[in-house]
């Protein structure tokens, strides 16, 4: 498979990439734990293929935090307000064709345009929730013909590292079982079983918290999970400094 390639190419500058739509409000919400005086919120990303579950359980994450006093957001990748966000909508929704690699450092410069503003929300207290993140970029354009796990990272680089990826974890064959399945690119259960093992393969990095979640629970049995895991590490990691990913 694809992900398996290894490959040493030539390491580019940082600043230049897949999927979401929306950001959080400007100050993050309640007024609680998260926003005491010198402690940094926690960036929490969800993973996993499309259509686990992931947007429903962002959403609900940051309505408990914010209900339980915690300043928290929500940021979609790719995030489609902007001119690159709008072009991967329109990629997404197979409006317009892109060179696949290209489209991945699209996905790329669609993070990296967000990282001023992550970066003070998460230094001012407010905990992040993010519907998709760099592991996907790498997942989906890896799992494509002749592409190398090495060289999808390297766009990414110095990111901000998350304190917590959850992966939510369903075969694609439920995933193609639920509702508007199919209506994006890369939405076919074949394709979607490819980006499977390339995520399997990217959490074997014992570098980053890595929690496998089955997301074929019920939505509320799934977010009592996440909700608890995910205020867990907000308090392991208030106090610590932000990491910067696959450095």
């Amino acid at each position: 498979m694809a992900a398996a390639i290894l490959c040493r190419p030539p390491r580019p500058a940082a600043g230049t990439r897949r999927d979401g739509a929306g950001t959080g409000t400007g100050d993050g919400g309640g007024r609680g734990a998260g926003a005491m005086a010198g402690a940094r919120g926690a960036l929490i990303a969800l993973e996993g293929v499309d259509r686990a579950g992931k947007s429903t359980q962002g959403r609900r994450l940051v309505e408990a935090l914010r209900a339980g006093g915690h300043r928290a957001d929500l940021l979609r990748f790719p995030e489609r307000t902007t001119e690159i966000g709008r072009l991967l909508g329109a990629y997404l929704a197979g409006e317009k064709d892109v060179e696949d690699h290209a489209v991945h450092l699209l996905f790329s410069a669609n993070r990296w345009e967000h990282v001023p503003s992550m970066k003070e929300k998460l230094h001012q207290g407010v905990t992040l929730v993010v519907d998709r993140y760099a592991f996907s970029g790498v997942a989906f354009t890896s799992a494509k013909e002749n592409f190398c796990v090495d060289w999808c990272k390297q766009p990414d680089i110095g990111l901000p590292k998350p304190d917590l990826i959850l992966f939510l974890q369903l075969s694609p064959e439920e995933a193609a079982a639920r509702g508007d399945f199919g209506s994006e690119r890369y939405e076919n259960s074949l394709f979607q079983e490819k980006v499977l093992k390339s995520f399997y393969h990217l959490m074997k990095d014992k570098t980053l918290n890595w929690k496998m979640i089955d997301a074929s629970k019920s939505i509320e049995d799934l977010h009592r999970e996440i909700k608890s895991i995910a205020e867990e590490t907000m308090l392991e990691v208030q106090n610590k400094p932000l990491g910067e990913l696959w450095k």
